[in-house]
């Protein structure tokens, strides 16, 4: 059976490798057996460490740097959508802005109820 989906290793192939590694099997024992390079199976270890080793429950380096990457997705939508704001609020004056706010006050009160879902409810 290969592990292989594409040119790379499935997820749980990696993970199943780095827990034999933490088990007790060296580095080249793992080589020989499931014929992986060794600078694959120091990549995985690496990528798969926990920040605080003590705690299993900790982020993993993997997990770290995936957040860090959805944290600078979110800040540049965040400017985006700042910037298409002021956009609007240069073109639209004050009272228009006001009734707007007004006539879609009960779409606005639901959508805070749901908290954070994207879900508009018309009444």
């Amino acid at each position: 059976m290969s592990h292989k989906n594409g040119n790379r290793y499935s997820e749980d192939f990696r993970k199943m490798i780095v827990e034999l590694y933490h088990a007790g099997q060296s580095v080249s024992e793992l080589v020989s057996e499931y014929g992986v390079s060794d600078v694959s199976i120091y990549n995985w270890i690496r990528e798969y460490k926990h920040i605080n080793p003590e705690d299993r429950k900790s982020p993993t380096m993997k997990e770290v740097s995936e957040l860090q990457k959805e944290i600078i997705r979110l800040k540049r939508e965040n400017e985006i959508l700042k910037h298409r704001y002021r956009r609007v609020r240069e073109r639209v004056d004050d009272s228009v802005m006001i009734d707007f706010i007004k006539e879609h006050k009960n779409l606005i009160s639901y959508q805070i109820k749901l908290d954070t879902k994207s879900v508009f409810l018309y009444t």
